[in-house]
């Protein structure tokens, strides 16, 4: 078994731009198994055993517009296996996006990024990449879709690759691709993701040239309480295109189950367990197993409820009479298919808060958010609408008006 702990990181920072910044902190340690490549063809041991790690990183929301917003993802760690060889891992990834609000519910996206990886277990691991990718999304109540094509570069440096002129090379891969996700809430709570991959890799060493495909699929459901559980699987199998048959194929397969347990409203504990098959071209193949036990806190949250307890002054939306802490917005749109707020409080983010249709046909959500002046508007069915109980508007600066929200902070 292994163990995880995310440490208290300090809370997510906000101006009333909608700007968040959110650092965090993990220390963790487990077991794995070792892993043989290629078993029966020049067969590698990459270590496994027992583990500690520890990862740091940061997310960053910016709203750029009322149309768009920019997000910023940093993720570094390292790993060290406890035994003879004192094997170590080290990752460093950063992905920039920029998601758009279209027409309706379309939502175009840019996105580019960078990784570094390197396995003490040999040289043949270390690796420097890049991406380009753009999509496009279809949002509905109840599910949504994307298309996105891709570029991704890869370099690594201590492999060597002799060129025709006798002129020594890093090896490089450069991998061009499309892939297509689907993601379907099913019933209260129970959340279905699939996605579907092609690609296309072009080598330094023509004879690792191929295509690929992959199929991954997520399910994430209530089991009763405070209790979830998660089941993943993937599978990728590869041609190398200059190879003899019988040794141009290979694939990867690996399944994963998770319980997790919201203990409070920052601890959560999680049990994981997940088991990969690897097949090689030479016909051998490869199983490991890992499992792991975390103990997570966490800090902020991903929507407008996470902040202060505050109470308007009549400017906007009226405080809850349910919970007197509680903003409530309330929108009449009895054909809409659905609605949210978006504003300076959630960085324009138009899937932050989406609001819940009663039977009369009105649209309501309860928010508590942090003082200050803010602007915001309804989203009926991706369509901006001016809100009809604000007081108060400014120009938003694309022919429509935003409301002004003005929140006091609460006396106790």
């Amino acid at each position: 078994m292994s163990l995880a702990l995310l440490l208290a990181a300090p809370p997510a920072m906000a101006d009333t731009a909608g700007n968040v910044l959110r650092p965090w902190l993990t220390v963790g340690a487990g077991n794995e198994n070792d892993l043989i490549l290629d078993p029966d063809f020049n067969p590698t041991v990459v270590p496994g055993g027992s583990f500690m790690n520890t990862a740091a990183g940061f997310s960053y929301s910016h709203a750029l517009s009322r149309t768009s917003r920019l997000r910023i993802l940093n993720r570094n760690s390292l790993e060290r296996f406890f035994n003879d060889a004192g094997r170590t891992l080290a990752a460093v990834s950063l992905r920039s996006e920029v998601r758009f609000r279209g027409n309706s519910s379309l939502q175009p996206r840019l996105s580019a990024g960078g990784d570094y990886f390197n396995d003490s277990a040999g040289p043949a691991f270390r690796r420097l990449g890049g991406n380009l990718e753009a999509g496009l999304g279809f949002r509905r109540p109840d599910w949504l879709t994307e298309a996105s094509v891709f570029y991704q570069g890869r370099r690594y440096p201590n492999v060597a690759v002799t060129q025709p002129d006798l002129q020594t090379d890093a090896y490089t891969e450069d991998q061009i691709g499309a892939a297509l996700l689907l993601g379907w809430q099913v019933g209260p709570g129970i959340f279905l993701w699939g996605r579907m991959t092609e690609k296309s890799t072009s080598a330094a060493d023509p004879d690792f040239d191929s295509t690929s495909w992959s199929a991954s699929g997520d399910l994430d459901f209530p089991l009763g309480g405070d209790l979830r559980f998660t089941a993943g699987y993937i599978h990728q199998a590869r041609t190398f295109d200059n190879r003899l048959p019988g040794a141009d194929t290979d694939s990867y397969d690996r399944i994963g189950l998770g319980i997790n347990r919201t203990i409070s409203r920052k601890y959560r504990l999680d049990a994981r367990y997940a088991h990969s098959s690897y097949t090689y071209p030479q016909g051998g193949d490869q199983k490991t197993d890992r499992f792991s036990l975390a103990v997570t806190v966490l800090w902020g949250g991903d929507r407008p409820q996470s902040l202060s307890p505050r109470r308007t002054n009549g400017l906007g939306p009226a405080a809850s009479t349910a919970d007197p802490d509680l903003i409530l917005f309330r929108l009449h749109a009895p054909d809409a298919g659905r609605v949210s707020v978006s504003g300076t409080f959630n960085g324009w983010d138009p899937d932050a808060l989406p609001l819940r249709k009663t039977a009369d046909g009105w649209w309501e959500a309860r928010v508590r958010i942090r003082p200050g002046t803010h602007e915001y508007i309804y989203l009926v069915d991706g369509k901006p609408v001016t809100p009809p109980e604000a007081h108060r508007t400014t120009d938003d600066g694309f022919g429509g008006r935003n409301g002004i929200l003005e929140i006091l902070p609460l006396k106790r």
